[in-house]
Parts: structure tokens; C-alpha cells; sequence
């Protein structure tokens, strides 16, 4: 190896993401973030998301991933949207020289002088103002400018002080050949070559980008951008969008993807300095077609190519699960379609209630584990005992199970899910439910007298405040009334001895109802 490729490996960190194979799962999101969007994420190797929407904090959670420890395992590659070749805005002044617009006759940037950036591009119709993107609302810029290379750098460098590990280049598809701003290319390539430059350590993912390997364009030139790359994203490989229909179809353009672009692409990608090439496509999980065009999805992207690959929703504003769980080997856990882990926890006298949410894996059947201790838990290492694998019933997509009573105390709970391999994988949710189990003396057992067979429930609510639960059992241990509260009724028993159990904040109350005719 010579000096200058020497010096090349040292300060310029090309190549392949290190770790990632195509049984690996990264994630597009570009939603708002809380609790459960943050757990969801960390399930993923890779995650690409909109930097303004996650807090600091939210990022370095993510980052630690599962076991909240960095340097481990699990924790998330997080890479940062990064937009080069459209900006958001169409008013910035900057130097007032744009928009500007390439003259083909004397091969020629004119810059039309009418008070906004000269990065902005007006080759579409040449009205003096910002050519703009129809469907996202976006405004075309000249890569090679000078003055946009300023604009990226402070937010490039902004992101870099946040701690993202990387950039997603999007929009480099304004430099494509076929288009109005075809003489850009150039300044694209040297801004991503910047880009390298400036940030040596940092992952660059490219967005398509495509005809920089095409052996008819720029693969054999100067311009490639394989050198300066981890990675490609190839979006919109199998599928395209029909906004009408709200629907993921077949893009009219994919066997022209799959017989000439997948095969240059992996040519670059096989290089020495090559790359790790990820499929984006997009589908509603609602769609008739999912399944089978999931099943063909998978099949194009990971089987037939070996690339990484993630079907969602065209807003990018949810995550889904549908590659997740259907890789050919399964490495992953279950995932919660709805609540994640514990729902709600309940005492029955002779048993403990439990809800959770439902959770999903494409090695089923999955099974449910309750962990309990005396004393707040964040892992099943931590707690006193489990339960295990339960029989449980699915109730408005939450399951119901219930393990026998404990003795009176205070009690944390964990459920989690695991899938049925060998051995099985369970997932990381960390979500605890208390409750408290009182003694009958701790409950303070009353006495109700009815002399008249007429009970009024209003007075209950009276006596003690507001009350969550109410069930009222016959001498027989029948129920003969319950209500989620105390109504402002009464009721009438025929005489004898009944029993009443209140919920209130986390304590049951036990009274017994003397009815006296």
C-alpha cells in the first residue's frame, strides 16, 4: 500500500458500516419522539431520523439503546437527515445574486440578481424566483455553491455537536441527468466529497444518488462518490407511491432497477472502498396487497441482493415492523402492536388480575412472563420471581392473564414477551405497574347496616370519597351489583349477610351489608 492510500485509509473513513449485515434492521423515522417511540427505535441497528424532532436527551437514550450502557451490544447507530441538494426555506437572501440558472449556449451560471441566495436554482421556467418541489414543498439548490456549502456546514456541524454518529444526504437526486439542473452534478459530487473531508469519522449515507455508478454517466469519472460514501439508500427500489389510492404499487421502474441499477450498484458496493447499500420502499400496512408485496419486497432486497432493507408508510412518521419479522433466520424479539408490556395490575382476593399489551413475532407462538419484586425493577435480574410462560385471554388487543395472590405488601410487575425459537428471544420493556395488597385488618373491615332492605350506593361516595370499584357479593358469593364508582342510586337486597369490596387508589376496601327486612 502506498502513502497517499495510506493517508487516505487514516483520515477519510469510507467503506462498509462496520456490523451491519442484511439480517440487520435500520429504521426511517421522521415523527415526534416519546417513551414509546424511543423503545420501539432501539430494537433497530441503525436508525435515520429528522434531528429537530428528538431532544438531546431523547438521542442520548437512544444511542445507549436497551441496556442504557454505551459501548455495548445493542446500541443504535443514530444518523441525522441532512438535505443537500433542496433547502426548506425559499426567502433566504443571502448575497441576493440568485436564483441563478445555467445558459447551455455560452456553458455559463447566470445569476439573475433578484434578491434571494445565489444556491438557488430557477432552470425550470427562468420566472426569477426559486424553482420549487411540487410534491414536498422544498426549493432546489446548486450544490456547488459556495455560499450553500456555508448553510450545510453550520447545520452539519450543529448535528456533530449534538452527537449523531452520521448524515443522511437527501435530495442528491437534484443533480440527475434527466433533469433541469443536470450541470450540477459536479458541484454535488465535490460537496459530498467536502462533506467526507470535513467530517472524516462520520457515516455519510447517500440517498440514491444513482447515476454517479453508472458506467453510461459517471461511474469512470472523476465525480463517483463511492470513494467518500457508507452507504446508499435506494429508495423507492420495488415500490411507488400512488397518493390517490393512499397505496404502495410496483414502480413501473423496477425491473430497469433490478436488471441494471441493483447490478452497478453492487459493483460499487463490492469495491475495496465500497459501500452498505439499504432498500427504502414504501407500502401502507393497510393495502389488500401488503403481504404479498412485503413477501416480494424481502425477497428483491435481502435474498436476491443481500442489502439491508425497510417497507413503511410513505409519511415515515410511524414504525413498522413488517421486514422486522420476517428476516429467513429470527434474531429479534417480539414487538407490542399496541400497549407496551404491563397495562394494568388488580387484586382479586384470591389472584392477581393483570393486563398487558398484545405483542407479535414471526415465530409464534409468543408467551408471556410476569416479573415481580417488593421494590421498584428495571430487569429481570433484579426481581424477586417470575411467572411463566400464562394463559391468557385477548381482550381489546390487550391480553388478560392472572397469577395466584400474593401475600399483603407492595408489589412492582414487569410482563414481557417472548417468541418461541430455541432459546426463545424476549424483549427489553421496562414498564412497571405497583400495586398495594392490604391485610383485612390494614383494610379496616366495616359494618353497613340496612333496615329496610334499601341500601342508598350514594352514601358510600360520602362517607369515603371517590371510589374506583364497587362489587357487592350475595350470601351465596354471588355478585349481585358492581359499577366502576359509587352511583347516586339505591338498591334493593333481600335480608341477609352480603359483602362489599371497594377499589380506591391502589387499596380495597371490604365492608359487609347487614340487610334487615
Amino acid at each position: 500500500m502506498g502513502v497517499v492510500s495510506i493517508l487516505f485509509y487514516i483520515f477519510f473513513s469510507a467503506g462498509p458500516i462496520a456490523g451491519l449485515t442484511p439480517d440487520s434492521d435500520y429504521l426511517v423515522y421522521y415523527g415526534e419522539w416519546n417513551d414509546d417511540i424511543l423503545f420501539r427505535a432501539k430494537d433497530f441497528d441503525l436508525v435515520i431520523l429528522e434531528p429537530s424532532a428528538i431532544s438531546d436527551e431523547q438521542l442520548q437514550s437512544l444511542k445507549r439503546g436497551h441496556d442504557g450502557i454505551s459501548g455495548t451490544d445493542d446500541d443504535v447507530i443514530v444518523i441525522a437527515y441532512l438535505s443537500i441538494g433542496e433547502v426548506d426555506s425559499g426567502n433566504i437572501v443571502g448575497d441576493g445574486r440568485g436564483p441563478c440558472y445555467y445558459d447551455t449556449l455560452s456553458s455559463s451560471i447566470i445569476y439573475t440578481n433578484n434578491g434571494f441566495a445565489s444556491f438557488y436554482l430557477d432552470d425550470a421556467d427562468h420566472n426569477g424566483l426559486p424553482d420549487r418541489n411540487g410534491t414536498w414543498g422544498s426549493y432546489y439548490v446548486n450544490a456547488g455553491d459556495t455560499l450553500w456549502w456555508q448553510y450545510v456546514d453550520a447545520k452539519a456541524d450543529a448535528l456533530q455537536a449534538r452527537g449523531f454518529e452520521g448524515f443522511f444526504l437527501d435530495t442528491i437526486d437534484t443533480a440527475n441527468p434527466w433533469g433541469p439542473y443536470f450541470w450540477t452534478y459536479r458541484g454535488m459530487s465535490r460537496l459530498i466529497q467536502h462533506l467526507r473531508e470535513r467530517y472524516p469519522q462520520k457515516i455519510l449515507i447517500a440517498n440514491r444518488g444513482l447515476f454517479y455508478f453508472s458506467p453510461y454517466w459517471y461511474r469512470n469519472t472523476p465525480y463517483n462518490i463511492r470513494p467518500y460514501i457508507n452507504g446508499l439508500l435506494f429508495e423507492d427500489y420495488y415500490t411507488s407511491w400512488d397518493w390517490q389510492a393512499d397505496t404502495g404499487i410496483v414502480s413501473p421502474y423496477f425491473e430497469e432497477n433490478r436488471n441494471n441499477w441493483a447490478v452497478w450498484v453492487n459493483e460499487e458496493a463490492s469495491q475495496p472502498d465500497g459501500f452498505t447499500v439499504f432498500a427504502l420502499d414504501y407500502l401502507n400496512p393497510s393495502q389488500s396487497s401488503y403481504e404479498t408485496m412485503l413477501h416480494n419486497q424481502i425477497q428483491y432486497t435481502i435474498v436476491e441482493n443481500h442489502w439491508l432493507s425497510y417497507v413503511t408508510y410513505i409519511l415515515l412518521d410511524t414504525i413498522t415492523y413488517g421486514v422486522f419479522h420476517n428476516h429467513l433466520e429470527d434474531n429479534n424479539p417480539p414487538t407490542w402492536k399496541s400497549h407496551i408490556g404491563v397495562y394494568d395490575v388488580n387484586y382479586q382476593g384470591d389472584s392477581i388480575e393483570i393486563l398487558a399489551g398484545l405483542a407479535e413475532d414471526q415465530t409464534p407462538p409468543v408467551n408471556y412472563y410476569v416479573y415481580y419484586s417488593t421494590s421498584s425493577f428495571n430487569s429481570p435480574e433484579e426481581a424477586a420471581d417470575s411467572i411463566g410462560p400464562l394463559n391468557y385471554q385477548v381482550v381489546n388487543n390487550l391480553v388478560r392473564f392472572r397469577i395466584p395472590a400474593l401475600p399483603p405488601g407492595t408489589y412492582y410487575f414487569i410482563v414481557r414477551a417472548r417468541d418461541n425459537c430455541n432459546p426463545p428471544h424476549e424483549d427489553k420493556n421496562t414498564t412497571l405497574k405497583e400495586l398495594i395488597i392490604q391485610s383485612v385488618k390494614e383494610k379496616g373491615e366495616k359494618v353497613l347496616f340496612s333496615k329496610d332492605g334499601t341500601l342508598d350506593l350514594s352514601s358510600l361516595s360520602n362517607l369515603l370519597g371517590d371510589i374506583d370499584y364497587i362489587e357487592i357479593y350475595s350470601p351465596t358469593g354471588q355478585i349481585v351489583f358492581k359499577a366502576k364508582s359509587a352511583p347516586q342510586k339505591e338498591i334493593t337486597l333481600p335480608q341477609g349477610v352480603y359483602l362489599a369490596k371497594i377499589r380506591q387508589k391502589g387499596r380495597e376496601l371490604i365492608f359487609r351489608i347487614i340487610v334487615l327486612n
